[in-house]
């Protein structure tokens, strides 16, 4: 009797662990795609150095900024091109989830919000590099949207507090950019961070 009761309870308690996890897989946000988070981070990676190679462009004598300056050119449009990318997806992303009322995967832009919100690794100059990003993802958010779309309220906390990030550095990376000769607009997108006439 009291082996057929142990096993009765360890049978119970397996059956809850296995409950739990399949509830932690099923819940938003916990799985995590591959592809965008080392697409996320090479953005960030080729943001870093853009800012490195043009900051002192200036102290360089003319072959090593020319050097600088197209190394700085090509990892700008690969950035651009990632970014471009992975805007695509995220809005269709976001727009199939509220045409199923948000009853389907909305892991993708969780993905994109926890990488700028959760990163430690991040510094908020680096979380510059996806502004235009955030504001087409929450400029997609119907004005109307209620308590009936998850992403409305993070995606308006994480513009903001991108458009928060960028009054604190746009004196220092407006001179960060020109510091080039050809940069004539110097932060050249909507906010100042997306585009960069090298």
């Amino acid at each position: 009797m009291k082996t057929r009761t142990l096993l009765l309870s360890a049978g119970a308690v397996l059956l809850a662990i296995a409950a739990v996890a399949i509830w932690r897989w099923r819940q938003p946000g916990a799985r995590i795609d591959p592809a965008l988070e080392a697409a996320l981070n090479n953005i960030i990676s080729d943001y870093r150095k853009i800012i490195v190679l043009v900051e002192d462009a200036d102290t360089l004598d003319a072959a090593a900024r020319a050097r600088s300056l197209a190394a700085g050119r090509v990892l700008f449009w690969r950035k651009q091109n990632a970014l471009e990318e992975i805007s695509r997806r995220l809005l269709a992303d976001y727009q199939q989830a509220a045409r199923a009322s948000f009853r389907g995967s909305t892991d993708s832009i969780r993905q994109f919000i926890r990488c700028l919100n959760a990163n430690a690794a991040l510094h908020d100059a680096d979380k510059l590099a996806f502004l235009d990003l955030a504001e087409e993802l929450e400029a997609a958010v119907p004005p109307s949207a209620n308590g009936g779309d998850p992403l409305a309220a993070p995606l308006r906390s994480l513009h903001d507090d991108l458009q928060s990030i960028q009054l604190a550095y746009r004196e220092e990376v407006t001179r960060i950019f020109r510091s080039s000769p050809r940069a004539g607009n110097p932060a050249g997108g909507k906010n100042g961070t997306r585009t960069c006439a090298f």
